[in-house]
């Protein structure tokens, strides 16, 4: 996909003005173990690849934290899950912070799932949330 050019005639995008993109789902921070989000219908069985938004609020953080985040596809066998790492340190603050970032992952027509792990749970208030905004062919 190309970002930073013209828009390549493979892609797809599912963001328009005024509008919200298909919301995937969204992450509490309450597990250390791997939650999964089915891919929303927006992006259809024969797309190669799909570009989520990571949309991160956090606030009343007790301690100072810091968070790993990993999120993926997995479509089985090699090369294995394509993963995307994040960082994040929580401070015990009374305003919100907030992050956001864009990531394109490979798109596995035979498991059509996003995969989302932390290594750390939430000891105030923090949501990831998971928008589809586009797809290419």
């Amino acid at each position: 996909m190309n970002f930073f050019l013209c828009k390549d005639s493979n892609d797809i995008w599912l963001v328009k003005p005024g509008e919200y993109p298909p919301f995937i789902g969204q992450f509490e921070f309450n597990t250390l173990g791997t939650v999964s989000f089915d891919l929303p219908s927006a992006i259809p069985t024969m797309a190669q690849t799909f570009i989520v938004t990571v949309s991160i609020t956090n606030g009343g953080m007790r301690v100072d934290t810091p968070v790993g985040l990993w999120l993926w596809t997995d479509c089985g066998g090699p090369p294995g899950p394509y993963v995307h790492f994040k960082r994040q340190t929580w401070y015990p603050q009374a305003a919100v912070g907030y992050d956001s970032e864009t990531f394109s992952f490979v798109h596995c027509p035979n498991n059509r799932k996003i995969f989302v792990q932390t290594d750390r749970t939430k000891s105030g208030a923090a949501n990831l949330n998971l928008y589809a905004v586009a797809y290419t062919f």
